[in-house]
């Protein structure tokens, strides 16, 4: 159970509708609501005034695809690694008081598929218009692999960017995949590049870089060659079937709620691994961004 950061032993009655319906009387004995529906919006309300920790992280990006090696000897990056998907932005506590009369929306983001960016995770007073927390998602890798921005919110930690994937050029054969970054939701590790074969000698394939560490979990360790990355909050990216090895996906945060994910949230999908012109098969796939959670723990009453 969630040690809440004050206490008194009455608490308030929290109704919430939208992806899913129901109450809750929040309290030293019941101090925490996760909302963990995946892309789910929900309306919350109280029935007394009452202060709660706000605790969430965006969903992570999903790691993008290796290149296909359709270009022969001359042609540089014909065989690169994808990029890993960022981490989702998080909030490990931001104080807000509740109270009757208004309504608070929670959207929680989930993950980016294949190269895509997640969705991020919010808390609004929408009486007041007020955010008092937006969470930004990683991006994918198929565009920056950036990780996830708090945009707004208390101890918020930025998610970690994904890893660049392998590189062919002529000049210096094949590369690793790098190491996703950690954070709030660490970053994707990139796959490794493939063996081109085409440049005055054999190119080795390459392996994967691990997945960026999360605020509670380490990401997944990089393919080897082959290899497909070892899966943690976000996917591991998926090795080509010649050799090369895909990246590790991003740790995640936890939050210690009961029902919550074994590896956490948040944690970006690793890139997949690239494939050499001369070798036949496919190349490897990006796995997909850890969905993203919001839960309130009880903190005080009046």
């Amino acid at each position: 159970m969630l040690t809440p950061l004050a206490g008194h032993p009455s608490g308030a009655t929290l109704t919430y509708t939208g992806t899913t319906s129901g109450s809750t009387t929040l309290s030293l004995a019941n101090n925490n609501l996760p909302f963990t529906s995946a892309g789910g919006t929900w309306t919350v309300t109280t029935n007394a005034t009452i202060t709660v920790s706000v605790r969430g992280v965006a969903g992570g990006g999903g790691g993008s695809d290796g290149s296909n090696g359709v270009a022969p000897c001359g042609t540089d990056n014909a065989t690169d690694g994808g990029r890993g998907g960022g981490g989702g932005a998080a909030t490990t506590g931001t104080n807000v008081q509740l109270v009757t009369g208004h309504n608070y929306t929670v959207t929680v983001g989930a993950g980016g598929s294949t190269g895509s960016t997640g969705g991020t995770t919010t808390f609004v007073d929408a009486t007041a218009a007020h955010t008092w927390v937006s969470l930004g998602a990683g991006v994918g890798g198929s565009s920056t692999g950036a990780g996830g921005a708090v945009v707004a919110g208390s101890n918020g930690v930025a998610g970690g960017a994904g890893g660049a994937g392998g590189t062919f050029t002529v000049a210096n054969g094949t590369t690793a995949g790098s190491p996703g970054s950690s954070g709030g939701g660490g970053g994707g590790g990139g796959g490794g590049a493939g063996d081109d074969g085409m440049c005055g000698g054999t190119e080795p394939n390459r392996g994967g870089g691990s997945g960026g560490a999360g605020s509670t979990t380490s990401g997944g360790s990089g393919g080897g060659t082959p290899g497909v990355g070892g899966s943690s909050s976000g996917a591991g990216g998926t090795a080509n079937t010649a050799g090369s090895g895909g990246g590790g996906g991003g740790g995640g945060i936890k939050f210690g709620f009961a029902s919550e994910a074994a590896n956490g949230y948040g944690g970006g999908g690793g890139g997949g691994a690239g494939l050499g012109f001369s070798e036949t098969g496919s190349q490897g796939n990006g796995g997909s961004g850890a969905n993203g959670v919001l839960l309130l723990v009880f903190v005080s009453v009046p």
